[in-house]
């Protein structure tokens, strides 16, 4: 999943390096249309929403992703996995990053925007072989 998350962002991420714009991960998408815009390309970030599979996706769908991924997120934070690389990523310290970030942009109007972070977030939350391995099940808090 991240193999091809990733390289179909990083399609996104050239246009945002070669702009001089910062190439985030949540945001990005966000930045490359706005990079477009700027320079009268806007209907090329329908194509990069195409490459991502999410062009046509709906706001409900996309908040529909999001509650299955905030189920699973609450799940994953439970998980010490100290050794696993995305670790101080699925914690209850970074949900407001993880999901209320989605969901800002989802508020925002951008929801196809935000199927690249929540997909991101989904996979590193169900990585769960690195996650068993890497740490235990620590108690609910």
């Amino acid at each position: 999943m991240n193999a091809w998350l990733f390289g179909t962002g990083v399609t996104a991420h050239a246009l945002l390096v070669a702009g001089l714009r910062n190439p985030t991960v949540r945001r990005r998408y966000v930045a490359a249309g706005e990079l477009l815009a700027a320079r009268g390309l806007a209907d090329r970030h329908e194509h990069l929403l195409g490459l991502l599979g999410c062009a046509a996706m709906t706001r409900q769908r996309v908040l529909r992703h999001l509650r299955g991924l905030e189920a699973l997120f609450d799940t994953a934070a439970r998980v010490d996995a100290p050794g696993y690389a995305f670790d101080s990523d699925i914690t209850v310290t970074a949900r407001p990053v993880a999901i209320d970030g989605t969901r800002a942009l989802i508020d925002a109007g951008l929801h196809r925007e935000a199927v690249f972070w929540l997909v991101a977030t989904y996979a590193r939350c169900l990585l769960p072989d690195l996650r068993r391995t890497a740490g235990h099940l620590a108690p609910p808090t």
